[in-house]
């Protein structure tokens, strides 16, 4: 399985100090892949040129190439499925707040409509992330709960080890004391797209606690889980279990849907 270059990472900023926390994890990516980072904004309506200008000093903080622009009279996940759409093996790094409403974990809108519209993984940062957060050794833990659904994520795991040297995988699937463990699907899917990964079971009846524990504990750069991506009450719900995971996680989350599509490296 080949995959393209990491291209591009997108970073859709809004003026928060929410969406800002997206900046290390992709500076980060960026340094480690050699790949330069667009900062984008929307707007609506007359501008003084602050938009720009509050961008460019951002990027002049940034310690890898990047560029900057405002897009006009587009909706915030417009412009960023746009933007990602233009240019192939591109990834967003966007942060999302993680709040909850009408009984449902759904993360910001914008944060919705991206994952849901866009055929390519996006990593998603949460409130939760650490400030000390780090790729460091690159231990990425890739989520399963046995089904073919969650074995779905390995190609959008081998997109983002493709950007990184010497990346630790680690699949992990929370069972129930007496359930029985279901990683065959997962490890094949894995093996299928030329990755080596250990297998961690753990008992437990929380996955969302066990696996952020495990996270801080390692401490883990990135983890990565797949999403039906259903929409519910005209918004995208995640799913409980991506949402709170993406809230909760003290790393950035890879979020993908089940037929993310990756060009080829020689597309």
């Amino acid at each position: 399985m080949d995959i393209a270059p990491l291209s591009l990472i997108i970073v859709p900023l809004d003026g928060s100090v929410l969406a800002e926390r997206a900046l290390k994890p992709a500076e980060e990516l960026a340094a480690r892949s050699g790949t330069a980072v667009l900062l984008l904004s929307s707007r609506f309506g007359p501008d003084d040129g602050s938009s720009i200008q509050s961008l460019r000093r951002i990027a002049a903080s940034l310690t890898v190439p990047s560029e900057v622009a405002v897009i006009e009279d587009r909706l915030a996940h417009n412009a960023i499925l746009d933007a990602a759409n233009a240019k192939p093996g591109a990834l967003v790094v966007m942060g999302t707040h993680g709040r909850g409403g009408a009984g449902q974990m759904l993360l910001g809108s914008t944060a919705e409509e991206v994952v849901r519209h866009l055929d390519q993984p996006v990593l998603l940062v949460g409130p939760e992330c650490s400030p000390s957060w780090s790729i460091g050794d690159a231990r990425i833990i890739v989520c399963s709960d046995g089904s073919e659904l969650s074995a779905a994520i390995a190609s959008s795991v081998a997109f983002l080890t493709a950007q990184i040297d010497d990346s630790q995988l680690s699949i992990v699937q929370v069972v129930a004391d007496e359930a029985r463990a279901h990683t065959q699907t997962i490890e094949d899917a894995m093996a299928a797209c030329h990755l080596t990964a250990t297998t961690q079971v753990i008992h437990g009846d929380d996955p969302i606690a066990a696996i952020t524990e495990l996270a801080r504990t390692l401490p883990a750069a990135f983890i990565a889980m797949a999403t039906h991506g259903h929409s519910g009450l005209q918004r995208l719900i995640l799913g409980s279990t991506s949402a709170a995971m993406i809230r909760r996680a003290p790393c950035p989350v890879l979020v993908a849907r089940p037929h993310d599509f990756f060009p080829s490296a020689d597309s």
